[in-house]
């Protein structure tokens, strides 16, 4: 992965710098402030996640350009990995409701509603001792044509 931006994320006070990095990255893209505003919540529940149940947690994301250089990128790449436990019940914790921490439990279903293109490593299947959840957003639209 060519990493623009990596931010570890410890605790609660370390998820704004990420979203403010992702955030910038999509306006250098031209992403509309309704697409910006989606790369900023993905990052901040992934970032959100990683603080509460995780243990070094990192954030990294990257433009997705076409194949022809193009300037803008059409997409933003956003990886969250860690070395927590994983999660003990991944379809459960896909459903809105779903809490082990006491809140609304609307994160991941927000994550997925906003992205595209979960290509996690399963957390049951640890990669190096590492979980990782991979989410795009595009530029224009919730379509990976790739």
């Amino acid at each position: 992965m060519n990493v623009t931006a990596a931010h570890a994320v410890h605790e609660i006070s370390q998820i704004a710098g990420p979203r403010r990095s992702a955030l910038e990255l999509a306006r250098q893209n031209e992403f509309s402030e309704e697409r910006a505003g989606k790369v900023a919540l993905v990052v901040t529940e992934l970032a959100t996640n990683l603080a509460k149940h995780a243990k070094d947690g990192e954030i990294l994301f990257r433009p997705i350009r076409d194949e022809n250089g193009a300037a803008r990128a059409r997409g933003i790449e956003i990886l969250a990995v860690d070395r927590g436990p994983g999660m003990p019940d991944v379809p459960g914790a896909r459903r809105d409701g779903y809490s082990t921490t006491g809140t609304l439990g609307h994160g991941l279903g927000s994550i997925e509603r906003q992205s595209f293109r979960n290509g996690k490593h399963d957390t049951n299947k640890p990669l190096r001792d590492k979980k990782t959840t991979l989410r795009r957003v595009s530029r224009t639209c919730n379509v990976d044509s790739h």
